[in-house]
């Protein structure tokens, strides 16, 4: 006989962090909690043989707990669940403010403010590329997967921006860095030319 499987809900400012304790099998929405990423990834993960599930005559699927403590430990994004997270003061926001950081979070990343707030404390406020801390009135995007949904770090405007522009292609991503590495090579050239250039003026005026 099948084991009964009881879902509680919870809402997610309530929601556990931590992968629970008793049965082997997940709901997709346990692991898209858990993993911090969309229902689509969790579908994309499943597809790519990441996670193996069990399908119910109703076409509802349970996803196996080992294949999620798995994932959990590969992980080094700034997501990663904490049984005892620690404490991360409030960062300064209007009540407006974070109630549309708080919409935007949940509704695209899966992600609660204080669990934001902590990502930003890890990174020392600064975006993981440039190293720069965010503009005045701005605030770190949350990067991800766009295929998987995976949270990969935060970036500044900029940075986030380029690396769409880039298409996050690693070819041409070194290929633009090669580019500007020439064209800085070129500029010194050309500093220098015209420095001695210069020089050379500045001998064959005469002296007063």
């Amino acid at each position: 006989m099948a084991d009964l499987i009881i879902i509680i809900m919870f809402p997610k400012s309530h929601a556990p962090q931590t992968v629970p304790t008793s049965g082997s099998l997940l709901t997709s929405g346990d692991v898209a909690q858990l993993l911090h990423v969309t229902p689509a990834g969790v579908r994309w993960m499943a597809r790519h043989g990441r996670l193996a599930f069990e399908l119910t005559p109703r076409g509802q699927r349970f996803y196996h707990r080992g294949d999620v403590l798995r994932l959990l430990g590969q992980r080094g994004d700034l997501a990663t669940p904490s049984a005892d997270p620690p404490p991360v003061p409030p960062i300064a926001r209007s009540p407006r403010d974070t109630r549309v950081l708080s919409d935007n979070l949940a509704r695209c990343y899966n992600l609660s403010v204080p669990e934001y707030d902590r990502a930003v404390v890890r990174q020392g406020g600064r975006c993981a590329v440039c190293g720069e801390p965010p503009k005045p009135g701005q605030r770190l995007s949350v990067d991800h997967d766009h295929e998987t949904g995976q949270i990969r770090g935060l970036l500044c405007n900029g940075c986030n921006a380029a690396l769409g522009c880039m298409r996050e292609r690693p070819d041409l991503i070194y290929r633009l860095a090669a580019y500007a590495e020439q064209a800085a090579r070129l500029r010194v050239t050309a500093i220098a030319v015209q420095a001695a250039r210069e020089a050379r003026r500045q001998r064959k005026e005469p002296a007063f």
